[in-house]
C-alpha cells in the first residue's frame, strides 16, 4: 500500500504549467525537430532561388571566338550592340581577351565615343586581317557610322534626323578584302542592317552582296507611331516628299515610311493602307538556325528589302498586312507584301544576313547570368512597350542567337565550322 501510494504520488507530479514531467522532457525534442525542419526548408528555398545561377555557372562555354563590328556608336549608350553583347555573355561566349565578360564599352571594332586621343578626338578603328586572325566568327552589327548631326546641342543621345557630314562609317575596300580573306579560310560571317547600305557603296557594296548571297533593292523602311512626330521622323523624308510629290508632308498617326537610296519614298498609313500596324517576321521551314525561334514575331524598327541570289536560303520572311490599296502602292514601286528577313548564303562556312536592325533595342535585359532567364522573359514579353522591341528580342532574336552561339542538336560542328 505504501509503495503503491508513493508510486502514484510520483506519477502525478506536474510542472508549474500543469504538464507532466514526461511531457516536459518531450517538448524540447519537438522544438529541435521543428527548428531543424525550418532550417532545411530555408536551405531548400535558398537552393531553389540560386539554382538558375548555379546551372548557368556550371554550363559549358561556347566554342566560338567572335569579333564584333559596330561603327554606329555616336553616344555612350552603345545601343547598336548592347543586345548582342548581352546574349554573348548569357551564352558564355568568351570575349576577345578570353577572360571575364563582354564589355560594351570595349569589346568591338568601331567608334569609341569615350576613348579620346591626345587631340580629344574619339578613337576609331577599321577592320583588318590582323583583328580577325584568331576568331572563327565575325559579327557585323552596324556600319552606318557617326555624323556631325549626332552632336546637336541639347539633344542627349539623339541620332541625327537629316543628312549630315560623315565623321566615320561604312566599309571600305580594304575592310571588304579582309572579310573575303577571312571567309576563304573557313571563317563564319553574320551581318545585319546596315552592313552594305549607305555610306558603303560601289565595289565594296557589290562584293559584300556577293559574300552574303543577296541583292539589295535600295529600299529600306521603318514603322513610326506618329508620322507627324518631328522628333522621330527624319527631316529628309519631309523634304524628299515635297520634292517628289509637290505637296507638304502632312501625315499623322501610325504608319510605315519606305524610302529608296535615290530619295524616292512612299508611306503606308494605318487603316487606309494597313490592316494591321505590325510588320511580322514569319519563320520559313525548320532550318537548324531557326530551331525554337517563334513562328511569328512583330518587328518595329529599320529594315531593308533584299532578294536572294543563287542558292541562298530564306529562313524567315517579313510580311505586311495590307489593304488592297496598300498592295497596289507596293506594286507600283516593284515591291511585294512578303520579302526576306533572315537569309543564309552558306552553312559551311556559315554566312547569314539579318535584313533589319535586329540588335538595336533599348529594353531592360536583366541579369545575363541566370539560366532560363530568356524563357521567363519571353513569357512576359507582351508587357514590353512594342517600340522597344522586347517581344521580338525575347521570342525571336535570343533563340536565334542561342542556336548560333550554343548550337542546336541539329547543327553539327562541321556545319558551324567549330574547331
Amino acid at each position: 500500500m505504501v509503495f503503491h501510494k508513493i508510486e502514484n504520488d510520483v506519477s502525478d507530479k506536474r510542472g508549474p504549467s500543469g504538464q507532466s514531467s514526461n511531457e516536459m522532457q518531450t517538448l524540447p525534442v519537438k522544438k529541435r525537430r521543428n527548428r531543424l525542419k525550418s532550417l532545411l526548408f530555408g536551405i531548400l528555398i535558398v537552393f531553389i532561388l540560386f539554382l538558375p545561377l548555379i546551372v548557368w555557372l556550371f554550363s559549358s562555354k561556347s566554342p566560338w571566338r567572335i569579333q564584333v563590328v559596330d561603327k554606329t556608336v555616336p553616344h555612350p549608350d552603345y545601343r547598336e550592340h548592347a543586345a548582342l553583347l548581352w546574349t554573348l555573355n548569357h551564352y558564355k561566349v568568351p570575349p576577345p581577351s578570353g577572360k571575364g565578360k563582354w564589355k560594351r564599352t570595349r569589346d568591338y571594332i568601331g567608334y569609341y565615343p569615350e576613348r579620346l586621343d591626345a587631340s580629344k578626338i574619339p578613337e576609331r578603328i577599321y577592320l583588318s586581317r590582323k583583328q580577325i586572325r584568331d576568331v572563327n566568327l565575325l559579327f557585323i552589327a552596324d556600319t552606318y557610322g557617326v555624323y556631325l548631326g549626332d552632336y546637336v546641342k541639347g539633344q542627349k543621345y539623339q541620332a541625327h534626323l537629316d543628312y549630315s557630314t560623315k565623321i566615320y562609317g561604312g566599309l571600305n575596300i580594304d575592310e571588304v578584302e579582309a572579310i573575303e580573306d577571312f571567309i576563304s579560310k573557313g571563317g563564319a560571317l553574320v551581318a545585319e542592317f546596315n552592313t552594305f547600305a549607305s555610306p558603303t557603296s560601289g565595289e565594296a557594296r557589290r562584293r559584300l552582296e556577293s559574300i552574303l548571297g543577296l541583292e539589295w533593292t535600295k529600299w529600306s523602311g521603318r514603322f513610326f507611331d506618329d508620322l507627324g512626330d518631328e522628333s522621330e521622323v527624319p527631316v529628309w523624308a519631309r523634304r524628299n516628299w515635297e520634292t517628289h510629290y509637290d505637296e507638304k508632308w502632312d501625315f499623322t498617326g501610325p504608319g510605315f515610311l519606305i524610302t529608296n537610296e535615290n530619295t524616292r519614298l512612299f508611306v503606308l498609313k494605318d487603316k487606309e493602307d494597313l490592316k494591321s500596324q505590325s510588320l511580322s517576321i514569319i519563320k520559313v521551314g525548320e532550318a537548324p538556325m531557326m530551331k525554337g525561334v517563334s513562328k511569328k514575331a512583330d518587328f518595329w524598327y529599320w529594315f531593308d528589302v533584299v532578294r536572294p541570289v543563287g542558292e541562298t536560303e530564306i529562313l524567315a520572311e517579313y510580311q505586311f498586312s495590307l489593304t488592297a490599296k496598300g498592295r497596289e502602292i507596293m506594286r507600283q514601286f516593284g515591291l511585294e507584301e512578303r520579302f526576306p528577313a533572315v537569309l543564309q548564303a552558306s552553312r559551311s562556312p556559315l554566312r547569314v544576313y539579318f535584313a533589319g536592325d535586329f540588335s538595336d533595342n533599348k529594353i531592360n535585359y536583366g541579369p545575363y547570368f541566370i539560366a532560363g532567364w530568356p524563357r521567363l522573359r519571353a513569357l512576359s514579353s507582351f508587357l514590353d512597350w512594342r517600340k522597344d522591341q522586347g517581344d521580338f528580342f525575347w521570342r525571336f532574336y535570343v533563340p536565334l542567337m542561342r542556336n548560333l552561339f550554343k548550337g542546336s542538336p541539329e547543327i553539327t560542328k562541321k556545319e558551324l565550322q567549330i574547331e
